[in-house]
């Protein structure tokens, strides 16, 4: 089944806002020969022969354009000029997989199932290598995407079709095995999904029956521990000890009242003989100031001892000369003269012993009071001793007290160390009773714990085996899904969008205009590949403008072009097919096509485009080197038609 074929246009129109539209037959092919000409002076430009144009034939390149999803279509180059090697990868089967996995009836059959099939998706079934040309540059393809835009279904008329070699039946089976592998991937999705789905499922199964195991076994523990009264043996273990370190916290805490208590008496006796020491210090500055005063009497008093033996003396001589004197007198008593010297000089001696006597009474005064001030003063330092003494002594006890206090003070740690050790010991020994009872206890509940470990842990690792094996199958099937994902992928380069206009339902050829032209001079023949151009108004000035003529497909002029041109070199049959099939669809022997020309000329014209100057020189090349002269009679009509 074949369509007819997506015919696109040689020539397209761009206007000043960049819209693209298409010409008619006869301006594209008066756009082309104006195109010609501007190729002829580019190619001989050099030459010293005069050129003319031999050929002028329309190819049409085939390339396959295929609906594919989501509005794409792929371009499959139907000429085969970029034969690519591609691989398709078979998949084996997996129904029995998923029927198995919904079989299961237990977390062992479900592990099971996933050993089973450990290998299933490890790798494909086979790969089966075909050729297919793609178009996937990325700047032709884009092209191609808007160059489509502008096409018309019809047959092809006066060019050459050149035959596909790639059928629509290959195109049908490649876009097939397409969908295949996109059906491939829903359903390997699929698996996996189910496969994450069920392995949750028992995954929470088994968690579950963990928990119920747990439960059952907490049960059976508690029940020991009731049983065993192994609370009460706790609580009275607790009680112990509670009364234990009670106890021992008093005492702890009366030893610390009694440390402070004797720090408290430490400190007030240091504060007493601090004061003692004042005071010691201000009786023994007293002391010091008496034994001044008392030395200081002593002095006087031997001043006054010695001035009264001096006036005793002094008396005593005095007495002894007044006894010779009146010894003197009894002498003398005849003698009046003398007699009363001499009682004149007893006179003077009786004045003389009385004043003695009275200073020797003064001195014994002054020693008598001296005495007495001394007797006083020695009391006094009496007294200031015995106190001194008192105060030395009280500072004696306080240091004794002091040191008794202290001795007290240092034992007071090692006495709260040592209830702290009995302490220690004590809840030692009730502990070692408390765990001789429950030993027996903890061992039977031990062994029930362990049994429970046991069977938790058989869970937990079939758990992780079955996440284990199931992420390991995953992690499969995504790889599986990501080579198809990535077989796909590899065409989308050759993907554009289809208008909706196209309603594609089944693999289209599109043909896309080229033209073979032939240059001759007397030494050359030169032949050229144009593909499409693109038409639009160059303004230099306002009021000049200037029409360009450039190649639209630019990358299809560079790719396409190219490998067909390698393509003929290398196949001399098919370039001489293509040569000959060219020469019998010359244009330039066709009569419909100057009457074509002609028309397309005036259209341009019309348009403002072309200028009759212009004109004649496309009708003077055309008479110059392209017919015959017996032909000549056609450009005069042609002239006359365009001048009109």
């Amino acid at each position: 089944m074949e369509e007819t074929p997506i015919i696109l246009p040689y020539a397209l129109d761009e206007d000043k806002k960049g819209w693209i539209k298409g010409f008619t037959k006869d301006v594209e092919s008066a756009l082309f020969f104006l195109f010609l000409e501007q190729e002829c002076k580019r190619l001989f430009k050099k030459s010293r022969y005069a050129s003319k144009i031999a050929l002028v034939s329309k190819i049409y390149y085939s390339a396959w354009i295929t609906p594919w999803k989501d509005g794409k279509g792929l371009v499959i180059d139907a000429l085969e000029l970029f034969p690519q090697a591609f691989c398709y990868d078979e998949l084996q089967s997996f129904e029995d997989f998923v029927e198995d996995l919904e079989r299961s009836r237990s977390g062992e059959e479900y592990l099971d199932t996933l050993r089973r099939h450990t290998f299933t998706f490890f790798s494909v079934k086979a790969s089966r290598p075909f050729i297919l040309s793609l178009i996937s540059n990325k700047d032709l393809v884009s092209e191609l995407q808007r160059y489509i835009l502008h096409y018309k279904k019809e047959s092809v008329v006066n060019a050459l079709s050149l035959s596909p070699k790639v059928s629509w039946q290959q195109v049908s089976t490649f876009v097939k095995m397409l969908r295949e592998a996109e059906a491939e991937i829903e359903a390997l999705g699929s698996v996996r999904k189910k496969l994450t789905a069920l392995t949750s499922e028992w995954v929470n199964k088994l968690k579950e029956e963990s928990e119920k195991i747990q439960k059952e076994y907490q049960t059976l523990i508690e029940e020991a521990r009731v049983t065993a009264k192994l609370e009460d043996l706790r609580v009275m273990y607790q009680s112990k000890v509670s009364e234990l370190e009670k106890k021992m916290d008093e005492e702890v805490k009366s030893l610390l009242n009694e440390q402070q208590r004797l720090q408290s008496e430490i400190q007030q006796l240091q504060q007493k003989r601090s004061e003692c020491l004042k005071m010691l210090k201000t009786l023994q500055q007293s002391r010091e100031a008496l034994l001044k005063q008392l030395n200081a009497p002593q002095s006087r008093r031997n001043e006054i001892s010695n001035e009264i033996e001096e006036q005793l003396l002094k008396l005593e001589n005095l007495k002894m000369e007044q006894i010779r004197l009146e010894g003197l007198a009894e002498e003398q008593k005849g003698v009046a003269s003398e007699l009363s010297v001499t009682r004149e000089r007893l006179s003077k001696l009786s004045l003389e012993i009385n004043r003695v006597n009275e200073v020797i009474l003064r001195l014994k005064k002054e020693l008598g009071d001296e005495d007495e001030k001394r007797l006083r003063l020695q009391e006094e330092i009496v007294n200031l001793n015995k106190q001194i003494s008192d105060i030395e002594k009280a500072i004696k006890d306080l240091d004794a007290s002091t040191v008794e206090n202290k001795a007290q003070l240092a034992s007071i740690p090692h006495q709260i160390e040592d209830f702290k050790k009995r302490r220690h010991d004590e809840i030692l020994r009730v502990d070692r009773e408390y765990r001789l009872k429950s030993d027996e206890v903890r061992l039977k509940i031990a062994a029930l714990q362990l049994e429970m470990a046991i069977r938790l842990e058989a869970l937990r690792r079939r758990i992780d085996e079955i996440r284990w094996r199931s992420n390991e199958i995953t992690a499969q099937v995504e790889r599986l899904i990501e080579l198809k994902r990535s077989f796909i992928h590899s065409f989308y380069g050759a993907a554009i969008y289809l208008p909706k206009s196209l309603e594609l339902e089944a693999p289209t050829l599109i043909q896309i205009p080229l033209y073979l032209v032939c240059f001759e001079t007397l030494t050359e023949r030169r032949y050229s590949l144009y593909t499409p151009i693109k038409v639009k108004q160059v303004y230099k000035t306002p009021w000049s403008k200037k029409l360009s003529l450039e190649i639209m497909l630019k990358s299809f002029d560079r790719v396409v072009k190219e490998r067909l041109y390698e393509v003929m070199k290398q196949n001399y049959s098919f370039e001489e097919e293509v040569l000959n099939s060219c020469a019998r669809l010359n244009l330039l022997r066709n009569h419909d096509f100057l009457t074509t020309l002609l028309e397309g000329l005036g259209q341009l014209k019309l348009r403002g485009w072309l200028s009759t100057r212009d004109a004649d020189k496309v009708i003077a090349i055309l008479s110059d080197f392209i017919l015959p002269k017996t032909d000549k009679k056609w450009y005069e009509s042609f002239s006359l038609k365009i001048r009109s």
